[in-house]
Formats: structure tokens, C-alpha cells, sequence
């Protein structure tokens, strides 16, 4: 045989055995790819703004809506919290609203970083000076409001039948005080004591994304949602525990006392 046949004759195999292969899915991977989600309201303005991302601190509360990310029409599922602390929704959609600011944007700056005080200590030996520095605390930030947001965000009157929540230093904590965290099984809910095994339980923060104000863990805004069974009920987590699962944003829902 020649040897120009038998190379055609291997390449042949290679393509066959390529037409073949299937690469496997992750088992993380959404049942659908995520899209483009459409702007639920036209910004007031397109300049940059300090309160885009990593807010750890709010002085008001707020309620926590789930959006699917293979959900192309922007539905809002409404989060309720069961007595023992555990996050849930049904099926419920909230009409959040759409408000605007008028506050000004402002333009990130660049805080310098403080100078070292110096410590001596000659340990009784003036020849032979031991010296080190001590930072000076970093202040802690003022929490925004609504007045200092930038965007557009859903809002949503107090109701009672609606949980609210708050963010201080980087902890969610609900109306009984609280904390948010996410347990050994990678579940979403809020706990007094914290469970000792429990996973995290701060580093929480606002982020502005996919034109919506998001829940974010250590800056991830991407959570799941999982069946409890076949009749429409769904509890947060953080990772996919089940092959029916679905890749969500958690949206953030700020309480708004002048709405009617």
C-alpha cells in the first residue's frame, strides 16, 4: 500500500472518531444559555457612579426577589422566610416599579492610603532600636441610601406580608435579627447562633449588574434555585445540588415607604 493511502486512510479514522465525540457538560451548566436580559427602565444617565458595585453597608431594608437567568421576559419571583429562617419562593412575581434618582452621579476618586504611626521600643538598649509600624484603623464607610443610588431600581412598599432584610459590614440579618449564611448542604438561610459548619455567613454586598441591583457573595452574584417538589416551590442556594436546578440572580427589592 501506498504510503499517500495509508495516510488517507488515518485521517479518515481521526475525522470519524472526532464526528463521534461529545465533550461533556459540566454538571453546573444552566439548562439554557443565559441572555442579554432587556433594561427594565431607561437610565437617567450613562456617567460613571460610585455606588455601581461592593455597597456593604445600606441604612434602609430591603426584600429579596430571584430573576432565572434563562428568563428572557425579566420576571421577578418574590423570596419569602419561613419561621425557621429558611428562603423560599413559589412562584409569585412582584411587579417591582421602576424609580429613578436625581442625585448627581459622582466620579470615582482615589483615597490615599494613610500613613504608618511609628512604633519604637528600645528594649532597654539604646544602641539597638527596635522599630515597626502600626496602621491606623480604616474608617468605617457611611452606608448609602436610597438617595445615593445611580440607577434605576425596583422598589417595593411595606407590606406585611413581605420579609425585609438589612446589610451592615457585610452581614444580611432578617426582621428577627438573624444572620444570613449559607449552611453545610450550600443552602441560603438565616440562623441564630450560625451553624458551626456553616459555609459563609458574611462577605455579602450591592452590586449593580445586568441592569438590576444584585445580592452578591464575595462579589459572585450567581445563586440557584432548587425544587422542593413538583408543585411550583424552590429554595437558594449557592451551588447546583440537583440536576433540576436553575442558575438565578437574587435581586435586590428596596423598601419604599411613599409607594401607595
Amino acid at each position: 500500500m501506498q504510503y499517500s493511502t495509508i495516510l488517507s486512510v488515518a485521517l479518515a479514522l481521526v475525522s470519524t472518531a472526532q464526528a463521534g465525540y461529545v465533550r461533556p457538560r459540566p454538571i453546573t451548566e444552566p439548562d439554557c444559555e443565559p441572555t442579554t436580559t432587556t433594561t427594565p427602565c431607561e437610565p437617567t444617565t450613562t456617567t460613571s457612579c460610585c455606588q455601581d458595585s461592593d455597597v456593604t453597608f445600606f441604612s434602609g431594608e430591603f426584600a429579596l426577589g430571584v430573576k432565572e437567568l434563562c428568563d428572557d421576559d425579566d420576571v421577578i419571583y418574590l423570596v419569602f422566610e419561613l419561621p425557621d429562617g429558611q428562603l423560599e419562593h413559589n412562584g409569585v412575581t412582584v411587579d417591582c416599579g421602576c424609580h429613578t434618582t436625581t442625585t448627581t452621579p459622582c466620579e470615582p476618586t482615589t483615597t490615599p492610603c494613610a500613613e504608618p504611626e511609628p512604633i519604637t521600643d528600645d528594649c532597654g538598649n539604646n544602641d539597638k532600636k527596635k522599630r515597626w509600624y502600626k496602621p491606623k484603623p480604616v474608617p468605617t464607610p457611611t452606608p448609602y441610601g436610597l438617595s445615593d443610588l445611580c440607577h434605576p431600581y425596583c422598589s417595593i412598599d411595606d407590606s406585611d406580608c413581605t420579609d425585609f432584610f438589612t446589610l451592615c459590614d457585610s452581614i444580611l440579618k432578617d426582621g428577627k435579627y438573624r444572620i444570613g449564611e449559607i449552611v453545610a448542604n450550600h443552602q441560603f438561610q438565616f440562623d441564630s447562633p450560625v451553624q458551626p459548619d456553616a459555609l459563609y455567613n458574611k462577605g455579602w454586598s450591592i452590586e449593580y449588574k445586568d441592569d438590576y441591583y444584585l445580592l452578591a457573595l464575595n462579589g459572585c452574584t450567581n445563586f440557584w434555585e432548587c425544587p422542593v417538589d413538583d408543585c411550583g416551590l424552590w429554595k437558594l442556594y449557592d451551588a447546583s445540588i440537583d440536576s433540576k436546578c436553575k442558575e438565578i440572580e437574587i435581586v435586590i427589592i428596596f423598601k419604599d415607604d411613599s409607594c401607595d
